[in-house]
Order: structure tokens, then C-alpha cells, then sequence
């Protein structure tokens, strides 16, 4: 019999590996990616009511499928990757909690009543101390979500010290940025970053507001631009450094500097270029001007966000 050729046998190998490599996101095993949350972020990833922290939350959440569960699991790690390891425990965010929906009997009125489920879907909650929890209806608006509601908390927070909730109403130094009373200065980008950030971008602007629901109170209107900081970060970055008199700018860099602030170590925006290009560390090529924290800002406050 005619022995298979070396060349045959290195074919059979490389689709052996191809097919378990393949193969290996369906025997990933929730645990080990609630696992990989806990370790990378120092928060726990829950999908039971009964595991989250005592706080207000939806009146309906239901539970997800096994499936479900598995698929959110892997979206909501990714997501938080965009942040650095163990942010969210040094901002003191404790727990993230996915759902199959969210509902509420009262709604806010920026959505209509969902005879389903008989009462008004939300996208997320904030409990206002240290959870937050977010619906899982597709693939697409998970992550957005995730990144609205962790906004919330880092709004909350200052050098990990979360007592600032009446930034949800209230924030006097994003309106004087608005205004033009206090304009943030823009971001400070090599050219060659900048030429990098292009290539990867959509060249998408943010003129003003993300979008009607920012009308709701200033609080909604920075989570908003915290999410579309995130979805699009490549073209915020530009932004911020080269049309930093745009309303929308002066939005995303008072945003940029609420994740600075939250942690105990300032967070610089290095970290974010180091995301939005990929690379596999932080460098030091970008810094924006620190905003000092007011001391009429440090009011102790209690409250819930929900989208």
C-alpha cells in the first residue's frame, strides 16, 4: 500500500486543528467565561435576580436561555476589554447583570407600552450604589448598553469613591463646556496617530446630541455619548483633536474625562488610542488637560438610572 506524502498528512493536521479551534466556542463553558469576567474586570457577571446586589431595579427580568446566557456572556467580556483590567472594581462597580428583557409597569415616556410583556421595556438600570444590568435583545444593542450603564456609575464616582449621583441632574462643569464658558481644549494626537485612527474609521462626526433620548436629563445625555464613545472610538478620538468647537465634542471630551476621574489612578486617554488601534498596550502619545473636581460637586446622593 501506498503511504500517504508528508504533504497529505500536514492537510489532514491543519483541518484537524481548523475544525477544533472551530469547535471551541461551543465547549466554553459559562463558568469559565464568568471566570474570565471576574479576573479581567474584579466584578461578578450574574444572570439570576437573587445573585445581584440589594438595589432598585426593573419590576421584570426575565432570565435567559442556557444559550443565551453563553452568547451574552462573550459580548459583555469583549466589551469590557475596552476598559482596563480591574476597572470596575476600582471604580467599586461590584456586579453586571444580563437579562432577556427589561421591563417596568411605569414607563418615562420615551417608549411605548409592550402589550408582551404588559409594561414598558427598558434597555438597562443602574442601581445607583454598585450594579447595574442590562437586557440582552440582540447582538447589536448589548453592547451599547452595557456601555451607557457603566457610564452611570463611573458619573457617580470620583477616584473610586461613588457618592456623586446628582451628576444624573445636575452637572455644572458639562454645561459650562457646552456653553462655552469652560471649553474642554482638544485632544492632543500625533499626526500619525492621527493618519491611524483614519484608516480604521468610518469618519462618522458627532455634531451635537447622539439622540432624542439625551433629552431626557444630562445624565442620559453623557451615558448616550459614553456609548457612542465606545462604538466609535476611532472617529471620537479624531474628533476630539481636530473639531474640539463642536457641541458634540466638548460631550464626548467631558466623557473621556468622567473615565479619567473615576478611578483612584487617573486613566489616561492613552489607554483608549492603545483600544481604538488596537495595539497591545497603552502608550504615551495622547493627554488631555485635568479638570480639577470641584469641592460643591462632592454631594453625597442616592438614586437609580435606567434606559
Amino acid at each position: 500500500m501506498k503511504r500517504p506524502s508528508l504533504v497529505l498528512l500536514l492537510a489532514l493536521l491543519s483541518v484537524f486543528v481548523s475544525q477544533s479551534s472551530a469547535d471551541e466556542p461551543s465547549r466554553e463553558s459559562l463558568a469559565h467565561l464568568q471566570k474570565a469576567f471576574a479576573d479581567y474586570c474584579g466584578a461578578h457577571l450574574v444572570f439570576n435576580a437573587e445573585d445581584l446586589p440589594e438595589g432598585t431595579y426593573h419590576d421584570i427580568m426575565p432570565s435567559l436561555s442556557d444559550e443565551g446566557r453563553l452568547k451574552a456572556a462573550r459580548l459583555v467580556l469583549a466589551e469590557m476589554r475596552k476598559l482596563p483590567p480591574r476597572y470596575l472594581d476600582k471604580v467599586g462597580l461590584k456586579s453586571v447583570g444580563i437579562f432577556a428583557a427589561c421591563v417596568s409597569r411605569q414607563g418615562d415616556g420615551f417608549r411605548d407600552f409592550d402589550e408582551r410583556w404588559k409594561g414598558y421595556r427598558y434597555f438597562g438600570i443602574y442601581n445607583g450604589k454598585n450594579a447595574l444590568v442590562a437586557a440582552y435583545y440582540n447582538d447589536a444593542q448589548l453592547p451599547g448598553t452595557l456601555h451607557h450603564e457603566v457610564f452611570h456609575h463611573v458619573d457617580a464616582t470620583r477616584r473610586g469613591e461613588t457618592k456623586y449621583t446628582t451628576e444624573f441632574v445636575r452637572d455644572d462643569r458639562f454645561r459650562r463646556a457646552l456653553s462655552g464658558a469652560e471649553r474642554y481644549s482638544a485632544l492632543r494626537l500625533s499626526e500619525a496617530d492621527l493618519n491611524a485612527l483614519r484608516k480604521v474609521g468610518k469618519g462618522r462626526v458627532l455634531e451635537n446630541v447622539v439622540g432624542p433620548y439625551c433629552e431626557k436629563n444630562v445624565g442620559e445625555d453623557k451615558a448616550e455619548t459614553a456609548r457612542y464613545l465606545m462604538a466609535d472610538l476611532p472617529d471620537a478620538l479624531v474628533q476630539m483633536a481636530t473639531r474640539s468647537e463642536l457641541s458634540g465634542s466638548q460631550r464626548l471630551l467631558h466623557v473621556l474625562n468622567k473615565y479619567q476621574q473615576a478611578a483612584p489612578e487617573r486613566l489616561g486617554p492613552e489607554w483608549f488610542l492603545s483600544v481604538a488601534l488596537g495595539r497591545a498596550a497603552p502608550v504615551a502619545a495622547a493627554t488631555v488637560a485635568p479638570v480639577p473636581v470641584p469641592a460643591s460637586t462632592a454631594i453625597l446622593g442616592t438614586g437609580s438610572s435606567r434606559r
